[in-house]
């Protein structure tokens, strides 16, 4: 059947209609994901909220997660400003045809221990709030975190953890 012959016949509307039904699951289904997807991932509020609720924190508790909040957030916005300048030259070096790998590992390490800085800062943070819980609450906020801050292993897939005697 050649392609004017589809434009004459009967099965033009039919082709058509199944254009437009796949078009419009695709749409309605990328609306869902992104609705989703959003509602997972929230703003600082949602995210506090669903956490409080999630441990059923009392008013000194959620207190306390607000203050670790306020302290680590400010700590988070300057790491991200003083890499900067570090990820900057990083990439810099690396567009070069022929990049000088000295450079290359200083700035890694000057990464690499900015983050390292800023990650024991708010695990001490965090630390110090879950002093404030219960045995089940420090257990759910530890399985909180590992599912909101999964580290490097996410990245090469689910492993099981070995079961613990």
């Amino acid at each position: 059947m050649s392609l004017p012959s589809i434009f004459a016949s009967r099965t033009l509307p039919w082709v058509l209609l199944a254009l437009s039904v796949a078009l419009n699951a695709f749409f309605v289904g990328g609306h869902i994901y992104t609705r989703s997807l959003s509602h997972r991932v929230g703003g600082y509020e949602e995210r506090s909220k669903a956490l409080a609720e999630r441990l059923d924190l009392t008013e000194e508790q959620r207190a306390a997660y607000r203050e670790i909040r306020r302290s680590v957030g400010p700590k988070f916005r300057t790491l991200r400003t003083e890499a900067r300048p570090h990820v900057d030259r990083l990439w810099d070096e690396l567009a070069k045809a022929d990049p000088d790998e000295a450079v290359v590992e200083s700035e890694l390490k000057a990464l690499a221990d900015m983050r390292l800085g800023f990650e024991r800062e708010a695990l001490a943070s965090a630390h110090s709030f879950m002093k404030t819980l219960t045995a089940e609450q420090r257990k759910a906020f530890a399985d909180y975190a590992r599912e909101r801050f999964p580290g490097p292993s996410a990245l090469r897939g689910r492993h099981s953890r070995p079961a613990r005697e």
